[in-house]
């Protein structure tokens, strides 16, 4: 089934719940701009976070659910649809109840996948692809319902300000998560030995370093656990696990020459503003395969494959090859220390590692 090919004049994407799965549906956002360049895109969020973040980081018309925790009735949100008036809208959430909405909204034209039961909701359909990366099945579903314009993928993107949090040094962030992350959550002792080996490597070639931890106000008392046993190695380390609203972290992540991270929100907050991310893979929610970042800025470091039990591959990563990459992505080595200082014989060596579209540091 196939839609007429038109310009269509306002366009409403009801969003994914997450900020992970939001920032993977950036490059679908994209080429319906490319295919309706004069329209009026409107993103429907139905989650506090997600709203934030695209109401600050993106050039888009942005509406929270107002049904959102259920502070609202089901008529309310119909109600905010139908005063967008959208020609088309295009699902980026798979359940029922969201077809089902935009059906009594009385939208002429809902595109989305078929699941839960909802294809005769649907005007037009596709089949889900389980194996598909996320980026690939948002964009997926723009490019088929316009008939295949498009080869390539856009990356994934959001606007940002680092300055209000860049520093005179080089910054690394470190996100840990939490128990609460599941078998994602990266075991202290490890990830202190890596941050301790970086500061070391940056102390070598004299190299101010500063850290700062960040999370969600549930993770406050696990980066607590980190900024203690890096304090007691006299490690500066700032912690902000809790202290930032979407919008801020967004802004503070901008500001990194670094983020160490595991499979989370932050990582692919990082991959849209390409700022260097080493990603400490544990057993996740979703296949790496399917979220991992389409973008060089992007290191991994997955399970050897030694351990039989999801809680146990936490363990079985190459630290050693994580202290590497680090150093790798913020090119602290001789050879690098040399072909900075080669390329700006006036400026410090400090000035050569922070790689970010500010202006130089004096």
């Amino acid at each position: 089934m196939t839609l007429p090919t038109k310009q269509y004049a306002t366009i409403l994407v009801v969003m994914p719940k997450y900020i992970g799965d939001a920032i993977m549906a950036t490059p679908a956002l994209r080429l319906l701009e490319q295919l309706h360049p004069n329209a009026v895109i409107t993103l429907f969020c139905r989650n506090n976070a997600v709203y934030e973040l695209f109401t600050h980081h993106s050039c888009y018309q942005v509406v929270l659910d107002e049904c959102v925790n259920g502070k609202q009735h089901l008529r309310q949100s119909r109600q905010q649809i139908q005063q967008i008036s959208p020609d088309v809208a295009y699902l980026f959430r798979n359940n029922f109840f969201d077809a089902l909405l935009l059906k009594l909204a009385g939208v002429p034209r809902i595109i989305g996948y078929q699941h839960d039961g909802r294809g005769w909701l649907l005007d037009y359909k596709e089949k889900i692809d389980r194996v598909r990366h996320y980026i690939n099945h948002y964009a997926h579903l723009v490019n088929a319902s316009h008939q295949f314009p498009f080869k390539r993928l856009p990356d994934t993107h959001l606007q940002a300000n680092a300055d209000t949090f860049k520093q005179d040094c080089i910054q690394v962030a470190v996100y840990a998560g939490s128990k609460q992350k599941g078998t994602r959550c990266f075991p202290t002792s490890s990830l202190v030995n890596l941050i301790a080996g970086l500061y070391e490597q940056c102390d070598k070639f004299s190299q101010k370093v500063l850290f700062t931890l960040i999370g969600a106000k549930d993770e406050q008392d696990y980066a607590a656990q980190i900024a203690e046993q890096l304090q007691h190695q006299a490690i500066t380390v700032v912690n902000q696990a809790g202290q930032t609203t979407v919008s801020e972290l967004v802004d503070l992540i901008a500001a990194q020459n670094l983020l160490i991270t595991i499979d989370s929100s932050p990582m692919h907050i990082a991959a849209a503003l390409k700022v260097n991310s080493l990603v400490l893979v544990n057993h996740g929610t979703s296949p790496w395969s399917v979220v991992a970042p389409k973008v060089a800025t992007t290191l991994a470091v997955l399970p050897l494959g030694n351990m039989i039990e999801n809680e146990d591959q936490s363990h079985d990563l190459d630290m050693a090859h994580a202290l590497s990459l680090s150093c790798q992505l913020l090119n602290i080595s001789e050879q690098g220390l040399a072909e900075q200082n080669k390329q700006d014989e006036g400026s410090s060596p400090l000035e050569n590692y922070v790689e970010t579209t500010q202006e130089k540091l004096e």
